[in-house]
């Protein structure tokens, strides 16, 4: 039994006890009230009044009914109802608004006993987890971003544990390792992915990631589940927590297998392009824009007698004969400049022993994508044996030209020695027509023709007897015939020889008119050689102009006016033309 003087003490030491416990209480940064069991607020800390901003006077006594939201109310005070039944602690968590703002608190309820044992009240301990729930929220929504992005990127991505355990793993991870669900490939090491022996190369890749934060391989050998490997292409990356601390590894894998083939495909294209340039049949080289070698082919440097590194870094020039170089490197700049239409033309380049060697050359011009032109690659044939065999064929062409030509003459000598009087008429003949030829532009070949034929054109007379030749009267209709047949006899006799020209069929027409009257055919039009049109004029020019047996010389103006008069009936409009602008406009005159 305690004595009354023994209270004192007692009640003093409480009073100093509860004095330290409100100075607790008041100063805790947590909201902390106690609760009857009628659900009516006993006791309630600054710091609850602070959060719900209320005064405490406005707290104290009123039920929670009044203070709290029903949902929350109902749900606090079943809770509290249960722990003064029971008087074990319970833990509640609410959404409240206090002030207009949401405010997530986590309530912890506990019995308050009485010396006899006896729940007098239930203190209410509230923390406000308003930022942790925002913060979990947060990383739920970033989460759900992550895995979209993971899910959705078009490399694969995993995400590893600091041990190399996988933690997540993107579909197109899955597909491209042929696994068929997340939960199979989670907890696996990915060291299990790697192909053996490119695992020890692997570890030093994340050993290198820890320690660095990033890391590239270019190019490793993956495997499938199926145990089928791939090339891939890996990037990796550490992720850190808040305080800066290794947390997890990030891996983006492509499978670059196709691109490999590619590669592998591209490199065989590059080879056989290279031995085909190597051992083309025809030389190749490249140059830049300053006409400097950066590439040429061993078809080349056998044809010339170097090494490759003995004109690669030289400009082409250096190989090519010091007289022509300087025109080259005119040609060539005019190349670049796309001033010259050709590409093509012959040089002669010096080999190596001082030897000369022609060639004909093709250049093209070298353009990037943006069609900037960056040099010129040749292609070279040598036509040294060519040249040799042209020029062999020229001189005998020449000595051949030659013969005939001696033949032709003589041939033409001895009409004049049968029918002096027409001595030179053929010569002359053959001077107008091929000015005739030249005025009206037709080619060498024609004019040359008509040169031939002219010279011989009456080599038929020598059937022709001599007095019916060189007879001062008019001729009779028996002696004309016999005049008349000489084309055909010409014919029959240059027919059997081979000229390069139609000459037999020039002659026999050269007496031919454009209106059938001519002889020995009768032919008409454009049935007649252009060349026989064109001897056929000179011929009447040169007869009305030169003296004849049966008759002086009528003179140029006549022969002019007969032509003129008969333009396109007996002579072609075109040869009169010409021949006539011979005479007016270019002083034409015959050789004496």
């Amino acid at each position: 039994m305690i004595r009354k003087g023994d209270r004192k003490p007692q009640e003093k030491e409480k009073a100093e006890q509860e004095k330290v416990f409100r100075s607790i209480v008041e100063s805790t940064s947590e909201s902390i009230f106690f609760v009857a069991k009628d659900g009516k607020v006993q006791y309630v800390n600054e710091y609850a009044c602070t959060k719900m901003h209320r005064a405490k006077e406005d707290l104290l006594g009123k039920s929670i009914h009044d203070i709290f939201p029903k949902v929350i109310a109902d749900r606090m005070f079943e809770n509290i109802q249960k722990v003064f039944k029971s008087g074990s602690p319970a833990l509640i968590e609410n959404e409240a608004e206090y002030a207009g703002v949401a405010v997530w608190l986590s309530t912890k309820l506990i019995p308050v006993q009485v010396a006899d044992g006896k729940i007098q009240y239930v203190a209410g301990i509230s923390r406000d987890l308003t930022k942790q729930k925002k913060t979990e929220q947060s990383l739920l929504e970033y989460e759900s971003i992550y895995k979209t992005l993971i899910d959705t990127s078009i490399d694969a991505i995993v995400v590893l544990d600091l041990e190399a355990n996988i933690l997540m793993v993107s579909d197109k991870a899955l597909d491209m390792h042929r696994i068929r669900n997340k939960n199979e490939a989670i907890g696996m090491n990915c060291f299990e992915f790697v192909a053996p022996e490119r695992r020890e190369m692997a570890l030093e890749a994340l050993k290198k990631t820890y320690e660095t934060g990033f890391n590239y391989i270019p190019d490793t050998t993956l495997l499938r589940k199926d145990g089928t490997t791939f090339q891939a292409e890996l990037q990796t990356a550490l992720v850190k927590d808040a305080n800066g601390k290794p947390k997890i590894f990030l891996v983006v894998i492509r499978d670059i297998s196709d691109r490999k083939k590619t590669e592998m495909a591209l490199n065989d294209e590059r080879r056989r392009f290279k031995e085909l340039w190597d051992h083309a049949p025809v030389a190749y080289h490249i140059v830049d824009k300053r006409g400097v070698i950066t590439d040429v082919n061993k078809t080349e440097t056998k044809m010339l007698g170097y090494g490759v590194e003995e004109m690669v870094g030289r400009e082409v020039f250096d190989f090519i004969l010091p007289e022509q170089r300087e025109d080259a490197r005119k040609r060539f700049q005019q190349k670049l400049k796309e001033e010259i239409i050709t590409q093509s033309e012959n040089r002669i380049y010096v080999k190596k022993d001082g030897t000369k060697m022609y060639v004909s050359i093709n250049d093209v011009i070298e353009k990037n994508q943006e069609k900037q032109i960056t040099g010129v690659r040749t292609t070279m044939i040598d036509i040294t044996e060519r040249r040799r065999s042209e020029e062999d064929a020229r001189q005998s062409l020449e000595k051949i030209q030659l013969a005939m030509e001696s033949t032709i003459s003589a041939m033409a000598k001895i009409v004049e020695m049968k029918d002096p009087y027409t001595a030179g008429h053929q010569k002359r003949v053959a001077q107008l027509s091929c000015a005739i030829a030249e005025e009206m532009s037709l080619p060498k070949e024609q004019v040359d023709a008509v040169h031939m034929a002219a010279v011989i054109h009456d080599i038929g007379k020598i059937y022709v007897p001599a007095e019916i030749l060189s007879k001062p009267g008019k001729l009779t209709e028996i002696e004309f015939g016999m005049i008349k047949i000489h084309p055909k006899v010409s014919y029959d006799i240059l027919k059997m020889v081979e000229f390069p020209w139609p000459i037999a069929r020039i002659v026999i027409q050269h007496h031919e008119r454009m209106d059938g009257s001519g002889y020995p055919l009768g032919l008409t039009g454009d049935d007649i050689m252009m060349e026989a049109k064109i001897l056929s004029v000179a011929d009447v020019v040169e007869a009305i102009a030169f003296h004849r047996p049966y008759r002086s010389a009528v003179g140029i103006d006549k022969a002019l006016e007969e032509i003129y008069n008969n333009r396109g009936i007996l002579y072609d409009a075109q040869v009169v033309d010409a021949c006539i602008k011979l005479f007016k406009e270019k002083d034409f005159k015959f050789e004496a």
